[in-house]
């Protein structure tokens, strides 16, 4: 289990949690939490964005995958 902020904003890839479920599927979003409030079990359809932390579960390695994410500018 892991947090990973979003220091920048998202690339074409990872925009959406629907978007991140399709790029690293043994990847589990746990919650987000964002300017507005946390959402835990957040529906797939949650847009992300620079500032937002995302609470994730999975194995180390893929969670690098995530913080490394070549899209993101």
């Amino acid at each position: 289990i892991g947090a990973i902020r979003l220091r920048d904003e998202p690339g074409p890839t990872l925009r959406s949690l629907r978007g991140l479920d399709e790029a690293l599927p043994a990847v589990r979003v746990l919650g987000v939490q964002q300017r507005e409030g946390y959402y835990g079990m957040p529906p797939v359809d949650v847009e992300l964005a620079a500032g937002d932390s995302i609470i994730v579960y999975g194995q180390r390695s893929d969670l690098q995958h995530l913080s490394d994410d070549p899209d993101r500018d």
